[in-house]
């Protein structure tokens, strides 16, 4: 891409950004004379599997979204081999850069104002059915008088199905990551989102995200990181910055609690009880009014709600639209594809898919170390023969779409990376040599899992793994 390149209707203008994702030109309509943004994908990212499906629904959801929060997406396509989406082109600056810029808390003002926007946008995507899935601070835009616009709705699970290791493309950021995204779910409903806002409104009243690395943990920032999430309380918003009223402090830190239903049902509740601690009142309860029809799963109806009034002002009356009690709704599965439960793999099934896989392997092994010995070759090219066999096994199975050894799938177990997605043959080949050494020291490596809380092995954590049950 160039400055004065044509694509499509568009016309280049100059770079303003570029990521693992892609890049963002500013660019002119040529025939309307509008200036818009274009984030370019990066073409690796078109090369997974159903991409671009997945690109055409997210673009749709996000077009579909028809709010003044929310700087959303007016066309997309694909030209050359590469899919655009197109977007206003809004002059601000990120809310990272604002916050690295005041060099610790934003003024409380500030901060409540930029979270109730925040906050009204994802209310509203949420109506629609449309999560967000990767809210941080980047993807909010501050515009001229200081109201934020969210973006990128759906851009982290299109990345997400495929996910390798690149600057910036992550499903989810592992500072702002709900516990529910590292713990490998099937499916993520609306909370995840209340989280991720919850720890961007920590971090503009603190001056720091809710959980940080030491220098020591450098190298191993994203796994630190994630266990903090799943596993350690927030410290109180007060330790850091002790002007934040306690009813704040106890709100933003309800919105951080591990368990999705035991933080707020949506982001408009989440919004009123922040919008009552900067008061000092207590928060309202949501509107009731008699329920609205259900939207069809397949063209969900979207109508931009009353607006919200500002923090402080008279309420202003409310449509019937925006009446209807909030319930963000969690889609039911198909019949013909029910939930499926996962949990970390107990020692029980893991033994057992050991065994199996080991009788494969020597299954696998003895005809060819018969050839071998047949034929002269010393026992070391034996035991190389061996080792290479189940090298093979191992590494190749693990890394495969079946994401586990035989062994392993008979008994319903995967191994997958901390968040859940598929290994690449590099981490299975560690995890094997990892096996190895576990069983070098008698096995007590494969005993560690019985005290930890994801039942890792040794041989899982020197690879970042899990071994997940499914069902």
């Amino acid at each position: 891409m160039q400055t004065g390149q044509r694509i499509r209707d568009y016309v280049l203008d100059r770079k303003i950004g570029e990521g693992g994702m892609g890049e963002v030109w500013s660019a002119t309509h040529e025939m309307l004379q509008r200036q818009v943004a274009i984030k370019a994908m990066a073409p690796d990212l078109a090369r997974a599997p159903e991409f671009e499906a997945r690109f055409l629904d997210e673009a749709r959801a996000q077009a579909a979204l028809q709010h003044p929060r929310i700087l959303g997406v007016t066309d997309f396509f694909r030209e050359g081999g590469v899919y655009y989406l197109v977007m206003p082109l809004l002059s601000g600056q990120p809310l990272d850069e604002r916050i690295a810029a005041a060099r610790g808390p934003l003024p409380l003002a500030e901060a409540a104002h930029i979270a109730s926007d925040l906050l009204e946008a994802l209310d509203y995507a949420h109506r629609q059915r449309v999560i967000h899935r990767d809210v941080k601070p980047s993807n909010v835009l501050l515009d001229q008088s200081g109201h934020a616009h969210l973006m990128d709705f759906g851009i982290a699970l299109l990345i997400g199905h495929d996910r390798r290791t690149r600057t910036g493309a992550s499903l989810g950021t592992p500072y702002y990551m709900s516990p529910e995204q590292i713990r490998a779910p099937k499916k993520l409903d609306h909370r995840t989102d209340v989280y991720s806002a919850a720890c961007v409104i920590y971090e503009m009243l603190t001056g720091r995200p809710p959980f940080i690395t030491e220098e020591e943990d450098e190298g191993n920032t994203d796994y630190v990181l994630q266990e903090s999430h799943v596993h350690r309380q927030p410290e109180p918003l007060r330790r850091w910055n002790p002007s934040v009223p306690p009813a704040l402090d106890d709100a933003v830190l309800r919105g951080l609690a591990k368990q999705p239903d035991q933080r707020y049902s949506g982001c408009g509740e989440f919004r009123r009880a922040l919008e009552a601690a900067v008061s000092g009142s207590e928060p309202a309860p949501p509107p009731v009014a008699a329920p609205q029809p259900a939207w069809p799963a397949s063209t969900p109806a979207i109508s931009a709600p009353a607006p919200l009034p500002a923090w402080g002002s008279a309420p202003a009356t409310p449509t019937p639209a925006a009446l209807a009690p909030y319930a963000p709704p969690v889609p039911a599965p198909a019949p013909s594809n029910p939930p499926i439960q996962v949990s970390y793999a107990s020692f029980g099934a893991r033994l057992g898919a050991l065994i199996a896989d080991q009788i494969l392997v020597w299954i696998l092994t003895l005809p060819a170390l018969f050839l071998f010995y047949s034929a002269d070759f010393d026992s070391d090219a034996g035991l190389g023969l061996s080792f290479l066999i189940g090298w093979l096994y191992y590494a190749g199975f693990e890394s495969s779409a079946g994401r586990g050894t035989p062994g392993k799938r008979m008994l319903g177990l995967r191994v997958t990376d901390l968040e859940g997605r598929r290994i690449s043959f590099g981490r299975a080949t560690g995890r094997y040599f990892g096996k190895l050494l576990s069983a070098v020291i008698l096995y007590i490596g494969f005993l560690m899992m019985l005290g930890d809380s994801q039942k890792q092995t040794l041989h899982d954590r020197m690879a970042g793994c899990l071994v997940l049950k499914q069902g």
